[in-house]
């Protein structure tokens, strides 16, 4: 289920618009205008053994989250889609992978395919597929974006940025970027997984 945070107090929001046969998980969250957007991931329960994931999109209203779509994107898309982030300058955009790079844009109830180059990342971890991991956030003239390797419960984590204009990819990481002193218990101690940033006062604050 999804919660906000008020002043402390952990509140449940209220399901608006979904349909009943799936879960809701992987929660993230940004702003376009005035409006809270969260995008998660959708797992349908109808067929058990034929697993069908996909992204959704939704806005927050108060103590409700109310279900907007799942993007039909101008490509094909497979029964397993996970991790598409977004961002907003006044237009929303979505970014479905770095390594291809591959950006959309929202036009008025459709999605158009935007013209940007794709570099070839010298990612140190070969023949891994990187994943995104958290929405592009505004620091300066550009967006930063993380994105993830895994191999064995461990995530490598990557960092990205995108130009605030062209949205071209301008710089990133070629080795995992170290995470200590991080108190990892859960129900996967030891795994550290971001899904979110966000800049507060001259600090970079990373959630996981």
């Amino acid at each position: 289920s999804a919660h906000v945070i008020y002043e402390g107090r952990s509140e449940g929001l209220k399901r608006v618009g979904f349909p009943e046969d799936l879960r809701i998980e992987d929660f993230r969250i940004f702003t376009h205008g005035f409006d809270i957007m969260c995008n998660h991931t959708l797992v349908y329960k109808d067929k058990p053994n034929d697993r069908h994931i996909a992204c959704g999109l939704s806005k927050i209203n108060g103590s409700e989250i109310e279900f907007w779509e799942v993007p039909k994107l101008p490509i094909k898309t497979g029964k397993m889609e996970k991790n598409w982030v977004y961002f907003s300058d006044g237009h929303i955009y979505l970014v479905y992978s770095v390594n291809p790079y591959i950006l959309f844009r929202y036009q008025k109830e459709w999605w158009a395919k935007c013209e940007v180059e794709s570099p070839e990342l010298d990612w140190f971890h070969k023949g891994e597929y990187l994943c995104n991991s958290t929405n592009p956030i505004l620091v300066g003239d550009h967006y930063l974006m993380f994105a993830h390797t895994k191999q064995a419960m461990r995530f490598f984590q990557m960092a990205l940025l995108i130009d605030k204009n062209t949205k071209e990819i301008t710089h990133y990481t070629r080795n995992s970027i170290p995470l200590r002193n991080i108190s990892t218990d859960g129900i996967h101690k030891g795994l550290i997984y971001l899904s979110g940033s966000v800049v507060m006062g001259d600090k970079l604050r990373l959630l996981f």
